[in-house]
């Protein structure tokens, strides 16, 4: 997502007050972001600039029976509130799943506790509905999310986000949220509230969507609408990802969010079966 060369001086999403300390600390790109990537960025898609990528009006569907590098990319990140090393080798693709995988880091040339892993699409898209089907199977002090995030700047990041995301804390309950910076990044905006799963989201796949209109953003469960937010909605081309990392508990705040790790838990994974993009229009047509 980054280049190596980038490092800001000055990630994701929780429950009022606490969520609003938690997220300057927690977001690719915002401040005190350490970046750990090399080579060029692969947030942005080929051909594009770091002025802005023109999105793709197309739909999809990823079994992840590769990893296509031309689709997909390792993001290879970490910030202060992630205590994970995140790495390309926590990534593996088999049998038409993909998994990404936290672990207690053995390797003692790596600086943190822990590894983990993420992976994104190279391209970025505006207006559809995204889901996925996955299981999170999470261990206490680790979260997973699948979100949408518009292109990181190097300077004056104007941070668009929706998200799904899942706490090891609670695993019947995910996080659904939209992030909007603005003034240059310096003012943040955002809405968030925490839903009641009818099930435990690690104990087997369950599908997960995302619609995301000009007027409203729309979170589900398995098919059924949970909840509705005309807050904050992004306009700007957004880029699919997915994550599983655990918490920095050094940091402050990590600790009521997320819980403490429990290491004789780890390592888990969390497994995508597949991922789904439906533009608008082919949305309403597959509605009865």
């Amino acid at each position: 997502m980054f280049r190596s060369a980038l490092r800001p001086l000055s990630r994701p999403a929780p429950r009022a007050i606490l969520f609003s300390s938690l997220f300057w600390i927690m977001r690719p790109g915002l401040m005190l972001l350490i970046m750990q990537c090399s080579g060029e960025n692969p947030s942005i898609a080929p051909g594009t600039s770091d002025a802005g990528p023109k999105p793709i009006p197309v739909s999809y569907y990823e079994s992840f029976d590769t990893l296509d590098p031309g689709k997909w990319g390792y993001q290879l990140y970490t910030f202060d509130g992630n205590g994970c090393n995140m790495r390309k080798e926590n990534v593996r693709v088999d049998s038409s799943l993909a998994s990404l995988k936290t672990e207690v880091n053995l390797d003692p040339t790596l600086p943190k506790k822990y590894n983990g892993g993420e992976i994104a699409d190279t391209r970025f898209y505006l207006y559809g509905y995204y889901s996925v089907r996955m299981k999170s199977n999470l261990c206490k002090g680790t979260v997973s999310a699948f979100f949408l995030m518009n292109q990181w700047t190097a300077l004056d990041w104007e941070h668009k986000e929706i998200d799904i995301e899942f706490l090891g804390a609670n695993r019947a309950a995910m996080q659904c949220t939209n992030h909007d910076f603005q003034d240059g990044g310096r003012t943040w905006k955002s809405s968030s509230k925490t839903l009641a799963l009818p099930f435990d989201a690690g104990a087997a796949f369950h599908e997960y969507g995302i619609l995301w209109t000009p007027d409203s953003v729309s979170w589900f469960a398995d098919g059924r609408r949970m909840h509705t937010d005309t807050s904050y909605v992004p306009h700007v081309p957004l880029q699919i990802r997915i994550n599983y990392y655990a918490g920095e508990a050094a940091v402050p705040g990590i600790l009521q969010w997320l819980g403490e790790v429990e290491d004789a838990c780890l390592p888990t994974t969390v497994d995508i079966d597949w991922i789904k993009r439906q533009t608008l229009e082919e949305y309403r047509e597959s509605r009865p």
